[in-house]
């Protein structure tokens, strides 16, 4: 493993990037800063693969104002978070998840999933195409250059499962966590129906 030879040649500490209760607590401020912005919120829609940021984020919401609904959002192709709240047990992913969404293809782990288990709501599961159009969508309207992984959440509270299952949330957050695009390899774009027709020169 990488990441422990690193630590073994530098003498240095690991900090695990969702399962330590430091970089939770660090991303349980998210929830500060939205409760500060908009006070009205009735939910949070956050993208989950390791789990430390819906943690966090649970965690804080839950404390200050326990009213306010806790959603993860995550890929079809690793819904260890889902299959984990359907059977009541940590369910890992059984091997590398297949999703364009790469920022969320870890599984949640012994210290999220508790947390998880207890203090979010519901678990809404998206597939690769919605992610792609979430994407893209944010890239036209909103003029964010987001990553995949961050459209998830857009791309569950635009789904119809969401609006079935909450049609009474008004004042709903997305979390868009994540700016690392590489524009060299976007084939996923969805191509223009027809070309545009080429004008003459003279």
């Amino acid at each position: 493993m990488v990441a422990a030879r690193i630590v073994k040649q530098t003498q240095g500490t690991m900090v695990h990037p969702n399962q330590s209760p430091a970089v939770m607590a660090g991303q349980g401020t998210i929830a500060v800063e939205v409760l500060k912005q908009v006070p009205t919120v009735d939910a949070l829609v956050v993208p989950v693969g390791g789990g430390g940021m819906i943690s966090g984020i649970a965690i804080t919401i839950k404390a200050l104002r326990p009213e306010v609904k806790v959603y993860a959002a995550e890929p079809q192709n690793a819904d260890d978070c889902f299959q984990s709240k359907l059977k009541g047990e940590l369910t890992p992913n059984p091997s590398l998840p297949n999703t364009i969404a790469d920022g969320v293809k870890s599984s949640i782990g012994p210290y999220t999933w508790p947390i998880i288990r207890d203090l979010v709501d519901e678990v809404f599961t998206v597939t690769e195409d919605e992610i792609k159009n979430a994407t893209q969508l944010v890239w036209e309207r909103m003029k964010l250059l987001i990553e995949p992984t961050a459209a998830v959440g857009v791309a569950a509270v635009l789904s119809e499962q969401f609006q079935k299952v909450v049609p009474a949330v008004q004042d709903v957050c997305v979390v868009l966590s994540g700016g690392n695009v590489d524009l060299t390899s976007l084939r996923w774009l969805k191509q223009p129906e027809c070309e545009e027709a080429q004008l003459p020169l003279n």
